[in-house]
């Protein structure tokens, strides 16, 4: 699993500050279903100091900045806790 891979869609909707639907969720899920269970397995904070782990990396630097931002801290947070509602609702079932 690279929990990374999903960072150029997420740098997007940053970007937006787009609130994800329960579509996207559902996408997400099926799409990457191990970063699906490590999102909403973890807290903000988790995945932050995961995340910061490449802040020198060549291949996600840019990504991880924006992530790591005011604005990419604030839209993991609001997302995140839709994220668990979701996970909670939508048991997985492998």
């Amino acid at each position: 699993m690279h929990v990374l891979a999903t960072l150029p869609i997420i740098m997007k909707w940053i970007e937006t500050d787009k609130e994800l639907t329960e579509e996207d969720f559902n996408i997400l899920k099926r799409m990457y279903p191990e970063q699906y269970r490590y999102g909403a397995n973890s807290t903000v904070e988790g995945l932050v100091e995961m995340n910061s782990r490449y802040r020198e990396s060549k291949l996600y630097k840019k990504y991880i900045e924006i992530l790591l931002s005011d604005q990419g801290v604030r839209w993991l947070a609001k997302n995140h806790s839709r994220l668990i509602e979701h996970s909670q609702g939508h048991p997985d079932k492998s």
